[in-house]
């Protein structure tokens, strides 16, 4: 008798004594032909249409995409003088600790600014200076309301 170990895998089947069917054949996972030909058509394809609309938008001539052609823009940000704290105040061109400061405790003493026009009150800040300001700067109206002194609409000297 012939062990198990002399049985060869031939076909399908066992070669030996025994004709068994052959059971450790490793599973085929190719796909039919026809099936292999679509698949291969459709990524064809694909590939023919990206190219195609590469050339169209320009790729051989040079053009730059819209992404590139866009221009360039700094980062822009603005301080609003009615809930910014001195640290944040601190961070404006020409104005320091001490200038940012005597904002917030303006803002505390008086209530909230109503432009920014009336920085021009507080001590150490010139014409010069707010104008240098203005881009960083802006007013917004807080919701709990108008400031105690806002009858007279103007500030006093701080």
């Amino acid at each position: 008798m012939v062990s198990q170990h002399s049985l060869a895998c031939v076909g399908g089947s066992h070669v030996g004594v025994l004709s068994m069917p052959c059971r450790n054949k490793p599973p085929d996972w190719r796909l039919p032909e026809r099936d292999e030909l679509t698949i291969a058509s459709v990524l064809l394809l694909a590939l023919v249409s990206m190219a195609g609309w590469w050339l169209y938008q320009g790729g051989l001539a040079g053009r730059l995409i819209e992404i590139d052609a866009q221009p360039r823009s700094s980062p822009r940000w603005v301080v609003d003088l009615n809930t910014a704290d001195w640290p944040e105040i601190a961070q404006l061109p020409g104005i320091g600790e001490t200038i940012a400061r005597r904002i917030v405790e303006a803002r505390a003493e008086h209530g909230q600014w109503l432009s920014v026009d009336e920085l021009r009150d507080v001590k150490g800040i010139g014409a010069k200076t707010l104008e240098r300001l203005r881009p960083f700067v802006t007013v917004e109206p807080m919701p709990h309301g108008p400031r105690p002194d806002e009858s007279t609409a103007t500030r006093s000297t701080l």
